[in-house]
């Protein structure tokens, strides 16, 4: 597996926004963080790996405490490549010198000159005479663990069905209903008078929809909610996903049928139901795809930790403070 372009784009990534996606005091990025069987973990290399955990959403903008948490990750996830890759290599692996090289020479030609390879390589923090174990210990300890883990993961088709047999129950879709409302808001605030004269328009919209009001019509009109603009109409939702008087309210109609004033605390609803979806099992030929891929996930969680906690105690492990 190629890693090259990954650590192009980690460091090009880093090069734009250092200084921003980093902590506000610019850490010494070669500072070691970890030592991993006599093989160094430096500060920079963290700050790379935190650059492909961070959420997408991150702007800059996090908690010192929530940005220490990330970087943990970050330190966690490097510990554990080193732990694979020395065990690669202690298995027989033998690092393609040749395929390194080619590696380097890649990531050197997405740079005008050398003086701007080195100095992305200066702010990564990784040195020249590292940049090698860099991008092997991600290759090798990624061919390992698919060897060690992802390989050996072994879900039969029997195991996918007994699965579900075992576990109908958690496959039972509960029922849906497709409805619109009308919305007369009242504030969390309103005395008892306010409150009133809000029921008093409820009713008095209530009404219009009982003497043929078309109701859509009348919920742009009339309606609170955001959902005026659309006549009413609220997304598909199931048992327990709204206010349990407008819940119990929706299960008494039949569809086509409205609803009297139902109060919850946004207000006064007036509600038409369109269509209820009885509560039904999954099929097997539905969900088997999502069985497997669970199973799946929890089998190789399950080897993952086993093949850790066999480096684990192997491997001298010494952490120093980010300080």
């Amino acid at each position: 597996m190629r890693i090259s372009r990954l650590v192009i784009v980690v460091m090009l990534a880093l090069f734009a926004c250092y200084g921003i996606t980093l902590a506000e005091e610019k850490p010494d990025l070669r500072k070691i963080r970890a030592v991993v069987s006599g093989t160094p973990i430096y500060e920079g290399e963290i700050q790379i790996e935190l650059q492909k955990i961070l959420p997408g959403s991150f702007h800059g903008t996090m908690s010192a405490e929530k940005l220490a948490e990330y970087e943990k990750k970050a330190l966690d996830a490097l510990v554990e490549q080193e732990l694979l890759f020395q065990a690669a290599v202690a298995g027989g692996v033998n690092p393609d010198k040749k395929q390194t090289e080619s590696d380097i020479k890649d990531i050197q030609k997405n740079y005008q000159s050398k003086k701007d390879y080195q100095k992305a390589l200066e702010l990564t923090g990784i040195a020249e005479k590292d940049l090698a174990h860099f991008i092997e210990r991600g290759r090798y300890a990624s061919q390992f663990k698919k060897q060690e883990v992802d390989d050996k993961v072994k879900v039969t088709d029997d195991m996918v069905k007994a699965h579900y047999e075992q576990n109908r129950s958690s496959y039972l879709k509960p029922r849906v209903f497709k409805v619109s409302h009308i919305l007369v808001k009242v504030p969390p605030t309103a005395l008892a008078e306010e409150k009133a004269k809000l029921k008093a328009k409820a009713e008095a919209t209530l009404k219009k929809l009982k003497e043929g009001a078309n109701f859509a019509e009348v919920a742009y009109a009339d309606s609170d909610d955001d959902t005026a603009m659309v006549g009413g109409q609220m997304r598909p939702f199931h048992e327990g996903q709204t206010e349990l008087p407008f819940e119990e309210a929706v299960k008494k109609l039949n569809a086509g049928e409205i609803s009297g004033i139902v109060e919850t605390i946004y207000g006064y609803h007036i509600i038409k139901l369109h269509e209820a979806e009885e509560r039904r099992q999954v099929p097997f030929e539905e969900i088997k795809d999502k069985i497997r891929k669970n199973i799946e996930e929890k089998e190789r969680k399950r080897l993952q930790d086993e093949l850790m906690n066999r480096l684990r105690p192997k491997a001298k492990i010494e952490y120093s403070p980010k300080g």
